[in-house]
C-alpha cells in the first residue's frame, strides 16, 4: 500500500497474454507505472 491506495497487478490483468508469464511482465510494468507516477505527483 503506498499513499493510502493499494495496487494490484497479475497476470488476468494484463492486456496482452493474460494467464501467461508475458502478461505479468506486461501488467507489473504497467503496475510500477503507476506507482511511480503516484510518488513523483505527491512528492
Amino acid at each position: 500500500m503506498m499513499g493510502g491506495r493499494l495496487y494490484w497487478t497479475s497476470t488476468e490483468m494484463s492486456t496482452l497474454a493474460p494467464g501467461h508469464v508475458e502478461g505479468a511482465l506486461v501488467a507489473s510494468e504497467r503496475t510500477v507505472e503507476q506507482l511511480t507516477r503516484s510518488t513523483f505527483r505527491a512528492g
